[in-house]
């Protein structure tokens, strides 16, 4: 192999790298329905989301890890559209509650942004999470970890 294609494929590798220092307030915030790349610090968390829940085999393997993580009866997700293209996450309970984005707990934000960036195809293939366990319940930890596997 050339030095030249050597570097090429090196450099493919490191554009792969994702660092991810999650913010809760960025995650509660509405994102551009066309954005499909995960924010470093969680940015655009509800149209990753949304690009994720438009296949179903994807949305229902989202749905079965927050349904193991939280204690709420995820049923579905829901998303609202504004005028401005923006879009806002709703998990939907089973007896029809929504909880926004703007009102969910940072654990929950925390594990979401995980699960889309692990998910979404639009992201990268090699990640480091600062604080990987930050705002996540001791208890279900292993359950991020089973994920990330």
């Amino acid at each position: 192999m050339s030095a030249r294609r050597a570097c090429v494929a090196v450099l493919k590798e490191l554009k792969g790298i994702r660092f991810l220092d999650l913010a809760p307030d960025a995650m509660r915030e509405p994102a551009q329905l066309s954005q499909s790349v995960l924010g470093d610090k969680g940015e655009n968390l509800s149209s990753v989301l949304h690009g994720i829940c438009g296949n179903e085999r994807l949305k229902e393997v989202l749905l079965s890890w927050v349904r193991a993580l939280t204690p709420l009866d995820a049923a579905d997700f829901d998303f609202e559209t504004a005028f401005s293209n923006q879009v806002l996450v709703y998990l939907v309970e089973a007896g029809e509650q929504r909880i926004s984005a703007r009102s969910a707990s940072d654990g929950t934000l925390r594990f979401l942004a995980v699960a889309a960036a692990l998910l979404s195809p639009d992201t990268g293939r090699f990640y480091f999470f600062d604080e990987l366990d930050n705002g996540i319940h001791p208890t279900r930890l292993h359950l991020l970890l089973q994920l990330a596997r």
